[in-house]
């Protein structure tokens, strides 16, 4: 996708390899698409929706959030955050959407993303929608954005722990993971 020149004709040009909801295989595309989607419905960018909606009210610092070709920010990966920031939207998703006494996102959101909706990916653990679930040794659930070289946010609801790790592991991107369960075992 990122060496084409219209990443969204691109991803939507790709054939489908098996029958909707039987196979869970990972890719960028379907997120960019929801990126597309906000922008053409919303006439803003997915950085300008969520300056507005989101990132202001959370009072993130500083980030980076890249492009394709069509000015549509990338919806699978190129949101760069700071380490404070990235433990703001965990604690946002511990609190189920409320920050301070504003609901910015709806706690049914929050509990239909984080639910399992994939469970036969198990590279990672289970999938919802944008987030990775897994369990601890006790069977306790935890979810977990996971970002490239090893950046995560993790949540984990029945501990009321969140965990936010950036790291350089490209040769092992596992490894945090691993660290991260150790913790919550």
């Amino acid at each position: 996708m990122i060496h084409s020149s219209n990443w969204v004709k691109y991803a939507l040009d790709r054939p489908l390899i098996s029958t909707p909801g039987e196979t869970m295989n990972y890719n960028s595309g379907c997120s960019h698409l929801l990126s597309a989607i906000l922008q053409k419905t919303t006439n803003k960018s997915a950085r300008e929706f969520a300056d507005q909606h989101l990132f202001s009210q959370l009072k993130f610092s500083d980030y980076i959030w890249h492009e394709d070709p069509q000015g549509i920010n990338i919806g699978g990966f190129g949101l760069h955050l700071t380490v404070q920031d990235m433990h703001k939207f965990g604690e946002l998703y511990l609190q189920k959407g409320r920050w301070g006494n504003k609901q910015l996102i709806s706690e049914e959101w929050i509990a239909f993303s984080t639910e399992p909706e994939y469970t036969r990916y198990y590279h990672f653990g289970h999938y919802g929608r944008h987030w990775w679930i897994s369990e601890t040794s006790n069977s306790e659930l935890f979810y977990f954005a996971m970002g490239m070289g090893g950046q995560y946010i993790c949540v984990a609801p029945s501990k009321g722990i969140i965990i936010t790790v950036t790291s350089d592991t490209y040769g092992d991107t596992l490894k945090p993971l691993q660290i991260i369960r150790s913790i919550l075992h």
